[in-house]
């Protein structure tokens, strides 16, 4: 396996480095660590009278710093790391070096502990998870007390990227020491007309019947896998709202889901509501790309 790490000095970054290298993967695998330099704004040769090179020169050497940081991390892991430096758009750069590392998986942090400060870093993350033709795994900030066992909400909908998704919860070593819920959110459609009150289209009991089978399938193929899973379906007319709720009710600490959904309106409904995930979720962000 092939791992990416962005770095930028912040608590954050490193605190999502820790994060990873504490869920147990006694599998050999590779770690690049890259460090990107984002342009900043404004004239660094003006009036400030620093010059762009001596800002590159100061965050290489910080950053060097901050990979020592994360080579003592994974100092009794099973693998092999490097560091990698690249200049310009941070988002951008991090997709390009996990193209060229052929990375299945970029780690990144958040320093999005309130409302606003999440809303921020879309700027970032959102293009990441947007853009990056593997997984991506946004870090919150992680409790001083965490609980004994992980806690993973699966937003699920049968589609090709979330049945991928469950084949690579079941291929990571650390979910069979987890709680898996598996929430299928069925929408509730509704059509807003100016002449006459908003009429709900309701799921058929055919439809729903089918959402939950596809539903207790996956929870199946993960209880095989010795993964302890249960499953929730639930209808509602605002997915991304009911995921998050749950799983705040459930007591998660992070939310896997997939990048796309089925076809047409699912398509981009699921692409709007892991948008709204990666903004307003409290926990960590796992967003799964097919695998």
């Amino acid at each position: 396996m092939k791992i990416l790490i962005a770095i930028d000095g912040s608590a954050g970054a490193l605190e999502s480095a820790k994060y990873y290298a504490s869920l147990v993967n006694p599998n050999r695998f590779e770690v690049t660590v890259v460090t990107a330099v984002g342009i900043p704004k404004g004239s660094l040769t003006g009036s400030s009278g620093v010059a762009y090179s001596q800002f590159v020169a100061e965050a290489l050497k910080n950053d060097e710093r901050n990979y020592a940081a994360v080579v003592n991390l994974f100092a009794n892991a099973n693998a092999h790391l490097q560091h990698v430096v690249k200049h310009g758009h941070i988002g951008h750069c991090l997709v390009t070096a996990a193209e060229e590392a052929d990375a299945s998986l970029i780690v990144m942090g958040s320093k999005g502990n309130t409302r606003n400060e999440r809303v921020a870093l879309g700027s970032v993350s959102e293009y990441v998870a947007t853009h990056a033709s593997c997984s991506v795994f946004v870090v919150r900030s992680q409790p001083d007390n965490p609980q004994e066992r992980i806690k993973v909400t699966v937003a699920y909908d049968d589609s090709a990227s979330s049945r991928a998704l469950i084949k690579q919860l079941r291929e990571l070593p650390w979910a069979k020491l987890a709680d898996v819920q598996v929430v299928s959110v069925v929408p509730i459609h509704q059509i807003e007309r100016i002449d006459s009150p908003t009429v709900t289209l309701e799921n058929s009991e055919s439809h729903l019947n089918e959402i939950r089978a596809s539903t207790e399938k996956a929870v199946a193929e993960l209880n095989a896998s010795g993964i302890h899973a249960t499953g929730k379906v639930i209808e509602s007319k605002h997915i991304g709202e009911q995921i998050a709720g749950l799983a705040n009710l459930y007591k998660s600490d992070m939310i896997m889901m997939g990048a796309q959904g089925q076809t047409g309106v699912a398509r981009s409904l699921l692409g709007s509501v892991t948008h709204y995930i990666l903004r307003h979720a409290t926990q960590s962000v796992w967003v799964v790309r097919g695998v």
